[in-house]
């Protein structure tokens, strides 16, 4: 937890050495691959993710995969389907819609609403 802590430290701070408690890129690099094995913590899986998306990983063409075990990995897909499930699309409707404000400040007059229209 406290390696994953100091790897999202050191992508936030836009990949500066400097900015985290790491000596050189290679031992972080190490620390992140051993990491890498307790994907079932979701810091870990923010950590790896961040540090995939470092300007020298890109170079290297390197890409380090989390490892979940399949209980965790079926639970992210079943969430995963259900915030589909649940977006809202829009609906797009043409033709004319006719207002008349006249009609509309009448209804809100005979209302009993807490404002007043004079």
């Amino acid at each position: 937890m406290e390696i994953a802590k100091y790897i999202i430290m050191y992508c936030k701070n836009s990949y500066y050495l400097s900015c985290s408690p790491f000596l050189n890129w290679e031992d972080m690099n190490a620390k992140v691959k051993y990491i890498a094995q307790y994907g079932d913590i979701p810091s870990v899986r923010k950590a790896v993710e961040s540090f995939n998306n470092d300007p020298r990983m890109l170079e290297l063409g390197e890409n380090i995969v989390v490892s979940m075990s399949s209980r965790c990995r079926k639970k992210m897909e079943r969430k995963k389907r259900m915030v589909q499930k649940q977006k809202v699309s829009l609906k797009v409707r043409h033709g004319t819609f006719p207002f008349d404000l006249a009609k509309d400040i009448e209804s809100m007059r005979l209302a009993k609403a807490p404002f007043n229209i004079n």
